[in-house]
């Protein structure tokens, strides 16, 4: 079977977005190394394993319909179980099961994804995504079976993590159920399943892992203190004016009116990574799992929002929307806060660690600058690009100030060699965006995290 990509893979196949992800997840490690739990630790050698699956799937004809030999899907997932069980604590067939698990749902994801959903991914984007999938459905099956699977490891995490992995977990599934049954499509069952979804596995899976009762946990702990109160309320507020921004808006869509929802980012995750990480954390976690339930209202036209929500969002289409899934919002939300999810260190007010900024910096600062400013004063382009000299000059000038006014704001203390390592870091992630043919909101934030772990 031959694919369809969103862009031709001799023109923009992005290979290097292979790495990205896990080189985030193991660089974060390495940096931290010593403040890690024993969750991240196998987090990392999962992430390792999925580069080691992934360059065996490039290297093959496996893109091509060609499926793998027998010996290439048994060899590396039971050497790399081998390994796991001498370097961590996980017991034997918990490693056989983990990366069997890892590598079976990888090689078939992949594939189904770049088979459903033709041009709407590029080689390096559709690997990208599949990493994370899977990463997440691993690292999420291992805590929340630590009770019944895996007691020996002392996997330490909040109620906030616990609750955000249940959420997004019974999301996944309901779409998975969705997409593969055509008779859940239709208004009436659809939503029949998702209240079946929420009260028979999200609210006793809540339920169990917090130890109380999830709705009353929630109310709370988001009421718990005045600071909560005003910051819902002032992310409501931003919500609602986003909504009504997008449903009222009928003419032409430039490139900087898009950057709208680019500017939302600044307003709402800088005042929560300052004042309430943790509420960050879940509201994030939330907002995701929401915005992939009315992608899949979208998708299937499902009643009563479907249609409008169609017509919303199709206003706001580029280029990088060329397929049936429209994910730019969804990117831009993952992109400022992969940063925060894949952190390997917890972070209190006044001791941000500077990686955990690479969002907001690079997407909400960076790209916004770029755009607005190639758009008003562009003249001179780079080579083999639409992107224009000033406008990676207004992104370098607005994107380093943000950082050097932000990252002290959030604790870190700049020494000459940070110092020298954010400017180099920012133009890095600059001449990145003014070259990449990706999904810049994956992959700046993404690679700007990696070179903010050296600061």
């Amino acid at each position: 079977m031959k694919y369809q990509w969103r862009l031709s893979p001799e023109y923009g196949a992005g290979v290097y977005c292979v790495t990205l992800l896990p080189g985030a997840v193991l660089v974060g490690y390495l940096r931290y190394l010593g403040s890690v739990s024993e969750l991240y630790e196998v987090a990392c050698f999962l992430c390792g394993f999925l580069l080691t699956a992934s360059t065996i799937t490039l290297l093959s004809d496996q893109l091509n319909g060609i499926p793998l030999p027998p010996a290439m899907l048994l060899l590396p997932p039971l050497t790399e179980s081998m390994l796991l069980f001498i370097v961590s604590k996980l017991g034997l067939l918990t490693s056989l099961c983990l990366n069997y698990f890892n590598h079976l749902v990888f090689n078939k994801l992949i594939l189904s994804v770049a088979e459903c959903f033709p041009r709407s991914f590029t080689v390096g984007e559709v690997f990208f995504v599949t990493q994370g999938m899977v990463l997440f459905l691993s690292v999420s099956l291992l805590y929340l079976g630590q009770l019944a699977v895996v007691p020996q490891i002392s996997m330490m995490s909040s109620n906030v993590s616990s609750f955000s992995q249940i959420v997004l977990v019974g999301c996944i599934l309901f779409v998975l159920v969705v997409h593969k049954s055509p008779y859940f499509r239709n208004p009436v069952q659809f939503y029949v399943l998702f209240l079946a979804v929420g009260a028979l596995l999200i609210y006793p899976g809540c339920y169990f892992f917090l130890r109380q009762e999830p709705i009353m946990w929630l109310l709370l702990f988001c009421l718990g203190t005045q600071k909560r109160v005003s910051l819902i309320i002032f992310w409501a507020l931003s919500l609602i004016s986003s909504a009504l921004f997008v449903g009222s808006w009928h003419g032409k869509v430039s490139t900087i009116t898009r950057k709208f929802f680019h500017i939302m980012v600044i307003i709402v995750y800088v005042p929560g990574l300052l004042m309430e990480g943790e509420l960050l954390y879940l509201a994030s976690g939330v907002m995701f799992a929401l915005f992939i339930l009315i992608e899949i209202i979208r998708l299937f036209k499902i009643p009563p929002i479907g249609e409008a929500v169609q017509t919303a969002f199709s206003v706001f289409l580029d280029e990088k929307d060329s397929g049936p899934l429209i994910l730019t919002h969804i990117y831009l939300l993952v992109g400022c806060s992969l940063p925060l999810w894949i952190c390997p260190v917890p972070f209190n007010i006044g001791k941000i660690p500077p990686p955990v900024w690479s969002g907001v910096l690079a997407l909400g600062f960076g790209d916004t600058a770029a755009s607005v400013g190639g758009t008003l004063w562009g003249k001179h382009y780079w080579s083999g690009s639409k992107k224009t000299y000033e406008g990676t000059l207004c992104g370098f000038v607005v994107q380093l100030f943000a950082t050097f006014l932000l990252l002290p704001w959030g604790g870190t203390v700049l020494t000459p060699f940070s110092t020298a390592t954010v400017v180099l870091a920012t133009l890095a992630c600059c001449l990145l965006e003014a070259h990449t043919n990706q999904v810049d909101n994956l992959v700046l934030p993404t690679f700007l995290y990696i070179l903010l772990c050296f600061v």
